[in-house]
């Protein structure tokens, strides 16, 4: 067991952070562009098959509404709308040799009495009728896996509409033969690589600006060069809605910038740097990346990230990078889409695209890729944040990246991560906000402090409004520190740092693009539709409609929502109830919680023990998101789900758990471990009901390959509790780098 903690060292290494996602990176693109070539070869080799058509179902015959199929345009497709939803017909494809798995294209609505599809067997005429959920106006991949004694035999797809109802149409495309993985997955795999070398080659050189002034603790640099970064992100944001010629100037001088700096770093003496959380970034992504496809889909990656996990989420992940290429192209920041302003997207994550997207745009990546993978280097982030929080409460650093590792593994990181609606980066940055003002419970906050949560909390705000919820009862604690300590400089210098960053995003809410008040309305007054009244009108005229015993109700139903759900889905791991497992974890927050609910107990009662973990900061960070959670249902006007509210309060109810498990027993780790992984495979990896289609084995081979180094990591921190190797204890100044 001594042998592994040397191997864990190594691993959270400076050579380790280079060698590791080296070979990982390396090895994924190498069977990445094989099994591209091999998907390409397979789809050039597909003869086209005979059709036959009865009554109407005409070529292109799709509902008009229905966008074309960029992922293969050269597919033939029918469609039984023929101008409008009363025709009916019948369509035969084939005769074509029997694949492992039969997958083609679907729209419409197959799912309507009187529509059906059947695959037909031409040698034993057996036929299997293809249930299949309504796509509605849009293409969506369909795969279902044949029977074995159909391999290679003469088999035909049937296609018949017999309703003239309205929604009485479907269309279907000839087979596309989806063994071998879609090409969409190669160039995935290839912006992945190609912007995460870039995001952490600026995160780690301002880590190094960040350790060279002794600016941050060595737990929190890696948060800090996330911020550091997010914040020249923020800048180039300006530039480009200005002039987009400076925008692009801008760009290339932060990336000659970076390369000096990495040169000048080089010839001197490295700062102490603690390059654990980066290591555990660059795994977890990779992990995420090998979910996120492991089942091929052939489809753009933003909707891989909408439908991935549920089926199907709406459109806000392509928001920001709409948002992004409209100010790239320099067209009027206005309306990203239908009923959205770009004043009610905040601007992070928008600048932290644009930082790439010139040369995503040069080197032909799709536009989804460029924003989807963009966002995901900033989503993720919240790695840095819970270590910095585990090593703040004292966990060793063995342990505190097991425990980290061990986050990522629950389906609300793994969902809220990959789709990038930008509200786990929001909670990253709050959460070093309270580890920098409140954390193990500093007697004095030293005033760099008081400006790195300054920046923090700024940054936060600009990724999510939803932060505001637990900036509102920190705003409390901060104030009663004020008036019991008198640290008026450094308390003007983070609400200094905090106007100087929001107050150009305000201006721009309130004239170049009001109102910006829809979510406001939304979440305070239950105003779903676009209003043109003010927020306080809106608000004001939503609770003068009910009485107090329906306000009083509709608050109560706040607060059951958080403890609702079935808890013996926690156990029932059937594939039938699996939708019904992912629903209930997305809306509700004890749910949300799944096996780390059983932490909370410990978190609660081990507060008021002593001990090697922190009792001051976990039983801060209980209050702070109980806090939170208590002033969010009182605010909400009417169904209080996670997603609209503040994501540090969930965070931090997880690394609470975490840590009262941690207080609990050293021994808990491994068997609380593999419990999680077992029912996170279990409920998150496979598709959706709505959604099928074969087993990608190229992302299968990089979630094994991941997991290997992140079972070492866990094996090593049990191991350092066996030997009773002694904890490195936390100090401010302490070099942790192994």
């Amino acid at each position: 067991m001594k042998k592994l903690i040397p191997v864990a060292d190594y691993l959270l290494s400076a050579k380790g952070l280079i060698l590791l996602p080296a070979i990982g990176a390396g090895f994924a693109l190498l069977l990445a562009v094989a099994a591209g070539i091999i998907g390409d070869q397979s789809r050039s080799s597909s003869a086209r098959q005979p059709v036959i058509i009865e009554g109407c179902f005409p070529l292109e015959g799709q509902h008009p509404s229905v966008p074309p199929l960029v992922a293969q345009p050269n597919l033939r497709k029918w469609g039984s709308w023929g101008g409008a939803d009363g025709f009916t017909g019948k369509l035969t494809i084939g005769p074509f040799a029997a694949p492992v798995k039969l997958a083609f294209y679907v729209s419409g609505y197959p799912s309507q009495t009187g529509i059906s599809v059947t695959a037909i067997n031409g040698e034993n005429h057996e036929s299997l009728v293809l249930k299949i959920p309504d796509m509605g106006q849009d293409w969506r991949l369909y795969a279902t896996q044949l029977p074995e004694s159909w391999r290679g035999r003469t088999t035909r797809l049937v296609a018949i509409d017999t309703t003239g109802e309205w929604r009485g149409w479907v269309g279907i495309s000839e087979p596309v033969f989806a063994e071998n993985v879609p090409r969409v997955f190669t160039r995935s795999v290839v912006v992945f690589l190609v912007f995460g070398a870039c995001y952490l080659f600026l995160v780690v050189m301002a880590m190094h600006g960040i350790g060279d002034h002794d600016l941050l603790p060595l737990h929190w640099q890696a948060l800090g060069g996330f911020a550091v970064t997010s914040l020249v992100t923020y800048l180039v944001f300006w530039l480009y809605f200005f002039d987009p010629g400076s925008g692009h100037v801008a760009v290339c001088m932060v990336a000659v910038v970076a390369i000096l700096a990495f040169f000048h770093y080089r010839k001197r003496p490295a700062p102490p740097i603690d390059y654990a959380p980066v290591v555990m970034t660059i795994l977890i992504a990779f992990l995420y990346l090998g979910i996120t496809h492991f089942v091929a889909l052939d489809e753009p990656l933003d909707y891989i990230a909408q439908a991935r996990f549920r089926y199907v989420l709406p459109s806000d992940n392509s928001l920001s990078g709409d948002f992004a290429g409209m100010l790239f192209n320099g067209q009027a920041a206005k309306n990203i889409g239908t009923d959205w302003l770009t004043s009610d997207r905040p601007p992070l994550q928008t600048g932290w695209t644009l930082l790439c997207y010139g040369a995503g745009k040069m080197l032909g990546f799709p536009v989804a890729d460029v924003g989807g993978w963009s966002g995901f280097w900033l989503q993720i982030a919240w790695v840095s944040a819970a270590y910095g929080l585990l090593r703040e409460a004292r966990l060793s650093v063995l342990r505190a990246c097991a425990w980290t590792s061990l986050l990522a593994f629950s389906g609300f990181f793994l969902l809220n991560t990959v789709f990038v609606w930008p509200k786990l980066s929001a909670s990253a940055l709050g959460m070093g906000v309270f580890g920098l003002w409140i954390g193990a419970g500093r007697d004095k906050i030293p005033t760099k402090h008081f400006l790195a949560g300054g920046l923090f909390a700024s940054l936060a705000w600009l990724s999510h409004g939803g932060i505001a919820f637990s900036f509102l009862t920190l705003g409390v604690w901060a104030f009663w520190r004020l008036l019991r300590r008198r640290e008026w400089r450094g308390w003007g210098t983070a609400a200094a740092v905090f106007l100087l960053l929001a107050l150009p995003w305000t201006a721009f809410q309130k004239f170049y693009a009001p109102p910006a008040n829809r979510l406001f309305k939304w979440h305070l007054g239950g105003q779903v539709a676009v209003d043109l009244r003010s927020a306080r009108e809106t608000i004001h005229s939503a609770y003068s409609r009910l009485s107090t015993d329906e306000i009083v109700a509709a608050k109560i139903n706040n607060f059951k929502m958080q403890v609702v759900g079935r808890f013996s889905l926690l156990w029932n791991l059937s594939e039938r109830s699996t939708t019904d497992r992912r629903h209930e974890e997305f809306f509700y927050l004890f749910r949300a919680l799944t096996w780390w609910i059983v932490g909370l107990a410990p978190a609660i009662f081990t507060c008021f023990l002593p001990g090697e973990i922190s009792s001051r900061m976990l039983w801060g960070l209980l209050l702070w998101t109980a806090s939170t959670v208590i002033l969010w249902c009182l605010l909400m006007f009417d169904g209080a789900v996670i997603h609209q509210g503040s994501y540090a309060a969930v965070t931090g109810i997880f690394i609470a758990c975490s840590l009262g498990l941690a207080r609990f027993h050293r021994y808990t780790f491994p068997p609380f471990a593999i419990v999680i992984v077992a029912y996170t495979a279990c409920t998150w990896w496979g598709p959706p009901q709505q959604l099928s289609g074969p087993i990608n084995p190229v992302a299968a081979a990089i979630v094994a390959l991941t997991l290997l180094p992140l079972i070492a990591l866990g094996m090593a921190s049990v191991a350092e509790t066996l030997v009773a190797r002694p904890h490195r204890i936390y100090t401010s100044n302490q070099n942790i780098a192994v």
